[in-house]
């Protein structure tokens, strides 16, 4: 029960990471102490223990409390570079919406589902900001017919088991390198979600499985990442060369509903130490490229239910029996039992 448990507490939506505070850690140490009791327990009854039998249960404890240490020490692994960008071009829409209310956009409904530490102030306006553009939204009839944006409270297990099925679009887009997208692009994946993301966490396997022809794959590299952080990444310079950006941003300072998100806008530009740190601006105009494609592709509803069903097929690889058997061959070196 313990090692089910591990995986509930840590999880990736939309390319955020979200985790459950402390009951995560709570349950991180118990895991961790439990599997060392056990392993107590069987030397001082003077069981048989071979190498096999030791090395996954002290590799179990290992993770058990390494990732309550993390928990505790790291609370920044929270990561808003996702919830960043999906802003982002939920502004650029509206603003594109606000100045062409009969534009020709295909009707979609974004829908978010996170969770804040106590403490995460950023996160907490940013989800404020997903609010507020809702309620913005709202108050223009001619632009909800073709733009909705919904915020899920509670997201759980629960929630997810109705939402996926229905979503059509997984978008997992964390920045190449940060490790990110993880177990729910496979859910949606799996619920025939075709994935538009970077290429980084679990997308990677996901390009792989079911072909370039059956993703939709946008921004940096983890290299271009790591090159561009060695040149020194300025966001005002996409800001100063994007009219588009330069509109989004400045309507966040503008503000929706009657409240200004100006610190957003800061943290986007002129933030301490450097910022924009998770380069939202520097993959903002292929994220828009690609995102025009494949609302190109899904008008083509051949296409887009062909694509679909590839996902579901390929989806088999992230199963858990193939998971745990790769660890038994190739980590634990155990042989199966006939």
């Amino acid at each position: 029960t313990i090692i089910l448990c591990l995986p509930l507490h840590f999880h990736t939506e939309n390319g955020i990471l979200y985790s459950y505070g402390e009951s995560a850690l709570l349950t991180y140490i118990v895991s961790g102490i439990l599997f060392i009791s056990w392993i107590v327990l069987l030397i001082r009854r003077r069981k048989n223990l071979t190498k096999s039998k030791i090395i996954p249960i002290v590799s179990i404890a290992i993770v058990g409390i390494s990732a309550a240490v993390i928990q505790f020490l790291v609370p920044e692994l929270l990561l808003v570079s996702a919830a960043g960008v999906l802003s982002t071009i939920i502004l650029y829409l509206t603003v594109f919406l606000v100045e062409n209310p009969d534009a020709d956009i295909t009707p979609q409904t974004y829908i978010f589902g996170a969770k804040a530490a106590p403490g995460y102030y950023h996160a907490k306006e940013v989800i404020e900001l997903i609010n507020y553009i809702a309620k913005d939204i709202s108050m223009h009839p001619e632009i909800k017919s073709k733009l909705n944006v919904a915020f899920i409270e509670d997201y759980c297990v629960s929630t997810a088991e109705c939402l996926m099925p229905a979503s059509e679009i997984s978008e997992q887009i964390s920045l190449a390198g940060k490790e990110a997208s993880g177990t729910g692009n496979m859910k949606f994946m799996i619920n025939g979600a075709v994935t538009f993301g970077t290429m980084d966490g679990a997308n990677v396997e996901i390009c792989d499985s079911v072909g370039n022809d059956n993703i939709f794959i946008f921004g940096m590299t983890t290299k271009e990442v790591d090159d561009l952080w060695a040149k020194g990444y300025n966001s005002t310079y996409y800001y100063n060369n994007s009219m588009e950006l330069r509109k989004i941003i400045d309507r966040l300072k503008k503000g929706f509903a009657g409240k200004s998100f100006e610190n957003i806008a800061t943290y986007l530009l002129t933030s301490g130490g450097v910022a924009d740190q998770y380069m939202c601006l520097a993959d903002y105009e292929n994220y828009i490229e690609v995102y025009k494609q494949m609302d190109k592709v899904y008008k083509n509803k051949l296409q887009f239910q062909k694509m679909s069903l590839v996902n579901i097929s390929e989806a088999g690889r992230f199963a858990a029996d193939r998971s745990i058997e790769d660890y038994a061959k190739d980590i634990w070196h155990l042989k199966k039992l006939k």
